[in-house]
This record gives C-alpha cells, structure tokens and sequence, in this order.
C-alpha cells in the first residue's frame, strides 16, 4: 500500500488495559486542531496501564498501529506516548539561580538553571526518572506571581515547578514493544503522563484558573490531576478502575463467568445507592447452551458492591488531596472522564465524597471529526494529540526521546 506521508500529522497512541487507542490530528496554520481519525483494537498484555505480557502486548500494539495506517491512509513514524501505573507521583519543589548577567536583565538561561535546580530538587529512589517537569510560577527578589521572568530585570530568580516521576524499568516496558516492528520503527516524540493528556483535553483555560480536580477513570487505573490558580498543583495514579468493579460484581454475585458479570455492570451498574432499587430484582440469563437457565439477583445488592469499591477508590484520592488543603483552592468542582466514568451515579457519589460539583466531561477545543472524538473514552488519545500541538507551537518538539531519557531507560541512543 502506498501511504500519505503528511508531516504536520500528530498521532496520539494510548495503550490501555482493555484497548489501545489512536488518534490523528493536525495542527492548523492559524495554531488551532483538527482531528481527522482514530482506531482502537482490544488490549492485551496490559494491566493496570502497564505491561505484564511483552510478546502479547507488542502484538496488539503493532496491530493497532497497522489497522490504523491502513484505514488512515497514512504511515505512522512518530507518535506521542500516553504513560501510566501505580508506581507514577509527584511533588512540587523550588529551585534558585543567580541572575548573570551584568545588566542584571533575567534570561532564558537564568530560567532554565533555576527550572532545573527545581528538578534536582525531587529525591528519587533507585531506578525513578522525572516524566515531566512543568513550570508553576516564578519569584523575583522575592516578588512571587511572576508567570514569565524573562525580560525583567532582578538579582535572584526562583521557580516552582510541579514534577512527574516514576520507575524507569516500567516505563521502558512500555516504549519497547514499539520495537517490534522492524520494517518501519514507530518513534516517541514525547511521552506524557496520561492524566495530563486527559487534563488537557477536556479543561480550558477558565477552569484550570477557577481551580479543578481531574479524574480519569479507566479499566485499570485512575488517574487524578488537580488545577489550582491556573497551574497543575498534584498528581497521580491509583492502580483501580472498572476491572475491579467487575471483579467484585464476579466474587460478590457468585457468578461463573467474567462476561456475565460484565454485561451486568454495563447493564445494571450503579455505585449510587438509589433507595428505588430496595426489593426490585433482576433476571439474569447464566448459560449460552440453556436458554431456561437463568438466576434472580437483588437490585439494591449489586449496588452495595459496586458502591463500596468506587466510595473507597474516591475517598483515598480525595484524601491524597485534602490533606494538602488544595481542595480550598478548587472552586470549579471534579470533573470525571475516562471510560468507565459513564457509569450509573458516579457523578452523585463524586459529589458526595468531595463535597463539591461534579461533572461528566469529554474532550473539547478542536474541530474535524468532532463527534468522533467528544467521548470521555477519548480523552487521554486526544491530549496527546493536543500535547503535540502545543509542543509543535513552541517549535521545540524533540524528534525521539531524548538522550537524558534514554540514559536512565537503558536505551540506545
């Protein structure tokens, strides 16, 4: 097949535990996006957003990018990589750099060694590396608020910046299955933590301002990022997401089979407590071969599971938040995303745990295939397409990882 090969393409590839996702846009020349098409293909080899089985988690990778290009019309040489997993934290520190010049005139220079001072500033356990070092604000001679020291004139220059670690090794399980295809290697053009990517797709510059909580909540994992003040103050995973609920419902209901139990979480999930479902029952069909065999569940008994799991999962985030006081901060509530934050209640549960509005978002701020895209499945595909954007804006998108990353990931340069 004879491919398009169209450079100002951006292609978003998030591997997740029940399906990988692809995106394509394009960076308009007035700056704005267009998504022209996607894919997915069923995940395997994945759990909680990492990989666990290489040779099955490369083959569904390297099938997902093939179907792609081959419905797209285009070759896939670069993408921008969604990472996630349990083992991912943060931690905002400040580092400090002396104006050098003689004018006493700030510079990008004088930016970058206090950013990276900032960097140096993160304790790492063995085998951690920085995802992500991203600039909160700056203070000059002591003057905080400062959002672009450059051009100002100042003795002492001191930046917070909000970083994004974690284990390099699991990491690099990740980026090697896109080793497998041979005959055209796909590259990382820049990794980027999947809440991230789903912050950015679905929050404009209001609600980053006005303060907002994130959460993305997939098959496997759970992803939180919060906004405050227009700056990203906290991140971070939780290894838990709708496979547990389905597990739950598998243990709690006594049912033979995993898809049973998923076709009664899709079709009668609720982590509400709805007072209506006390004494309603459900028929459920338990057998293929037996068409008469069938099983009688309580309403109000398949929400008391699923309830108890989601009620943990978001007080343990809310804590995690809480305790650093930056709920205080928040004034636009939580808004849910991912694909399982389409279930029953979730938005009344939310609402309840964090004491403050909750709302189901999807992706926003591109035009194209419009519909295509505005799901909340599609977030985290999205954001990466939108972090190309904004890096291809800045002009300094780097072409593969760099050799800082590939020092600490073990690969070659």
């Amino acid at each position: 097949m004879i491919f398009s090969r169209k450079p100002p393409l951006i292609v978003g590839l998030d591997i997740g535990t029940s399906a990988i996702k692809i995106a394509v846009g394009e960076r308009r020349a007035d700056g704005g996006l267009s998504m022209i098409g996607s894919h997915r293909v069923e995940s395997r080899g994945v759990r909680k957003g990492e990989v666990v089985h290489h040779s099955e988690a490369s083959a569904s990778i390297m099938q997902a990018l093939q179907e792609a290009e081959e419905a797209l019309n285009m070759e896939i040489g670069e993408v921008e990589l969604a990472l996630t997993g349990g083992h991912i934290d943060s931690a905002n520190q400040k580092g400090t750099a002396t104006v050098s010049s003689d004018t006493h005139e700030i510079s990008e220079e004088d930016v970058e060694e206090a950013v990276t001072n900032a960097r140096a500033g993160v304790l790492l356990a063995d085998g951690k590396v920085v995802l992500h070092v991203i600039r909160q604000q700056f203070y000059v001679d002591g003057k905080d608020g400062v959002a672009n020291p450059v051009g100002l004139l100042g003795s002492r220059l001191e930046a917070e910046a909000h970083c994004v670690y974690g284990v390099g090794t699991r990491f690099q399980n990740t980026l090697n299955c896109l080793h497998e295809r041979r005959e055209t290697s796909v590259e990382v053009n820049n990794w980027v933590f999947s809440g991230l990517a789903s912050a950015l797709a679905i929050l404009d510059r209001h609600d980053k301002e006005l303060g907002a909580i994130v959460l993305d909540i997939g098959a496997g994992t759970t992803e939180y990022v919060v906004y405050a003040k227009g700056m990203i103050q906290k991140t971070g995973v939780l290894p838990v997401g709708g496979d547990h609920l389905t597990n739950d419902l598998l243990l709690g209901l006594k049912l033979q089979s995993r898809r049973r139990a998923e076709a009664i979480l899709h079709e009668y999930g609720n982590v509400w407590l709805d007072p209506s479902a006390k004494g309603k029952t459900i028929k459920v069909k338990t057998s293929d071969l037996l068409a008469d065999r069938e099983q009688i569940f309580q309403l109000d008994q398949i929400q008391v599971i699923l309830n108890a799991r989601m009620d943990e999962m978001l007080r343990i985030i809310r804590d995690r938040i809480y305790t650093q006081g930056l709920h205080e901060l928040v004034g636009g509530g939580v808004f849910l995303t991912g694909g399982c934050a389409r279930i029953a209640g979730l938005t009344e549960l939310t609402q309840s745990v964090f004491e403050m509005q909750a709302t189901l978002a999807a992706p926003q701020g591109f035009d194209g295939y419009v519909e295509q895209f505005a799901e909340p499945e599609m977030s985290t595909v999205v954001g990466l397409v939108k972090y190309g954007q904004i890096k291809r804006g800045e002009g300094d998108s780097q072409r593969g990882l760099s050799a800082y990353v590939r020092r600490f990931l073990g690969l070659s340069s």
